[in-house]
């Protein structure tokens, strides 16, 4: 993804693999396939999980940095805020990161 233009749903699609399978933890989804995830993505708001309401929580998580240890191996690491739904107020949480290892199988980059 290059440029400063907008993003749209393809572009966003990219960071997954043809073979990837994407289940949200707490949810009923689970998206087998690229196109899987693009279909998902493309179903109304009404078709989708629910936005969380009062005790619930809800996370964001930062660009990963990433750093490559070989040709076929790198790691990621990415911050994460959890944000807690009380009431009408949305308070912070828990401050963290996850650390994720990317492999290369085959094909070219």
């Amino acid at each position: 993804m290059s440029g400063d233009g907008p993003r749209g749903p393809r572009d966003v699609l990219r960071v997954w693999t043809e073979d990837a399978v994407w289940i949200a933890a707490g949810a009923p989804i689970r998206c087998e396939g690229r196109d899987a995830i693009m279909r998902y993505f493309n179903r109304t708001a009404e078709k989708r999980v629910p936005t969380p309401g009062a005790g619930s929580s809800v996370r964001l998580v930062g660009v990963p940095i990433i750093a490559f240890t070989g040709w076929d191996e790198a790691h990621a690491r990415s911050e994460t805020t959890a944000f807690e739904l009380a009431g009408s107020v949305i308070e912070p949480c828990s401050l963290g990161y996850y650390d994720d290892l990317l492999t290369k199988e085959s094909g070219d980059c």
